[in-house]
Parts: C-alpha cells; sequence; structure tokens
C-alpha cells in the first residue's frame, strides 16, 4: 500500500469492487435475457398460428414467461440498482434458469417443424 491512508479505506473499497462487479455481471445476462425474452415474446404472445403449430413449445416458454413477469415485479420492488443485482441467486436464476430456458427454445430442441 503506497498510503497510510489507503489501508483505512481498503476494505471498503474491496467490498464496493465486489459488489460493483456483480451489478456488472447481473446488468451484462440480464439484458441478454430480456433481448431474448422480448423476441420469444414476439413469437409466442403475438402469433396463434405458431402457438399452434408449436403446442410444447408455447407451453414451455409460458412457464419461463410467468418465471420472467415475477422477477421484473421483484425488480421494481428494489429499486436501488445495487441492491437489485446483489440480492441472493440473482446471477443464477437469471444466468442458469432464464437464459438456457430461452436458448432451449431458440435452437429448436424437441420442436416440430413449422409449416409455412
Amino acid at each position: 500500500m503506497a498510503s497510510k491512508y489507503v489501508a483505512h479505506f481498503f476494505e471498503q473499497f474491496s467490498e464496493w469492487r465486489g459488489r460493483l462487479s456483480t451489478v456488472n455481471a447481473v446488468i451484462d445476462v440480464w439484458m441478454e435475457v430480456q433481448r431474448t425474452w422480448s423476441h420469444l415474446e414476439s413469437i409466442f404472445i403475438g402469433s396463434a398460428d405458431i402457438r399452434a403449430q408449436l403446442p410444447q413449445d408455447s407451453k414451455r416458454f409460458d412457464s419461463i414467461n410467468d418465471e420472467f413477469n415475477k422477477l421484473m415485479v421483484d425488480a421494481v420492488g428494489t429499486p436501488n440498482v445495487v441492491d437489485n443485482c446483489t440480492t441472493p441467486n440473482r446471477l443464477e436464476v437469471l444466468g442458469m434458469q432464464f437464459y438456457p430456458s430461452f436458448y432451449i427454445l431458440i435452437i429448436g430442441r424437441g420442436t416440430q417443424s413449422i409449416s409455412w
């Protein structure tokens, strides 16, 4: 440590650096999840024809959509971005629950072919 004054703030600085790093990671994943969700929402909510052709995927999306909407309501309840993003398991929920689920819908694992 170059200065005797640094030691006083070092622990607090380290704590904030960790929290802000977590905020950055959560926001990056959240934006990707939200972008993917918005694309899928326009497909599955906006088209009765696609819902009829892909009933299993539509049900899967409905389940994921309900969970995503609950997450968004929870986020509104915690307007402080640092508190919101450092909520326990926030990054894990976004990264492990939503993103892979959306990805499976996008690549079409288990989907029937769409007839145009």
